[in-house]
């Protein structure tokens, strides 16, 4: 034996059925991938925006509305 490999390919399919959702930000991924748009969140009092998305500002810990950038 000369100590070497071969190589092999095996050529297959794989199903992965996920079980969880993208949870509260998956309205981000939805407009990227159906409408092309790119959207971060903007503090309702303080006016910082934020990419990626946050839920809440983490300077005022107030909610964030959804805005297109």
């Amino acid at each position: 034996m000369t100590g070497e490999f071969q190589e092999h390919q095996i050529r297959d399919v794989i199903r992965i059925n996920y079980k969880y959702t993208m949870g509260g930000q998956s309205k981000f991924f939805i407009e990227i991938m159906k409408n092309k748009k790119l959207l971060g969140t903007k503090c309702t009092k303080c006016g910082k925006t934020w990419m990626p998305p946050r839920i809440n500002c983490s300077d005022c810990y107030v909610p964030a509305e959804w805005v297109e950038l």
